[in-house]
């Protein structure tokens, strides 16, 4: 069962979405960090209202997103590793004027929902996150 997890996110700011993925061995062992070698993760965030998809984040090239996606070496803002790390950069460029974001808030969208899945080298795919992503708008819209 994916964990949830709600975030704010300023208007204008850079922003990452950083966990660990862990497992338990046994029912008494403590969690321990999964090694991601050869994984990969993908984060769609959508209007929370209609659920139209505004923009997808991954760890590598994602054929068939586009153009909420893009293609290339753009395209890789998420980052895993041998110790169960997850990393998605958030550049601010997405809620700023011409943003994929940015243009569902000037609409008056502020609250978005979104999930992440993890993919394992074997194609298995499992949910790890959902939640709510709430924009704060700024008055200072500085690229």
């Amino acid at each position: 069962m994916a964990e949830t997890q709600n975030y704010a996110w300023e208007q204008g700011e850079d922003a990452e979405v950083n966990l660990i993925y862990k497992e338990k061995a046994t029912p008494e062992a403590t969690a321990l960090p999964v090694d991601l070698t050869g994984y990969s993760v993908r984060m769609d965030i959508s209007k929370a209202s209609d659920g139209t998809r505004v923009w997808t984040f991954n760890s590598s090239d994602n054929a068939g997103a586009s153009p909420i996606d893009e293609v290339g070496s753009a395209d890789n803002e998420a980052v895993l590793n041998s110790s169960g790390e997850i990393s998605i950069s958030i550049p601010r460029s997405l809620t700023l004027p011409g943003g994929a974001i940015a243009t569902a808030v000037t609409a008056g969208v502020l609250v978005f929902k979104y999930d992440l899945f993890l993919r394992s080298p074997s194609n298995k795919q499992k949910k790890l996150l959902t939640g709510q992503i709430t924009i704060n708008p700024s008055t200072t819209l500085w690229a």
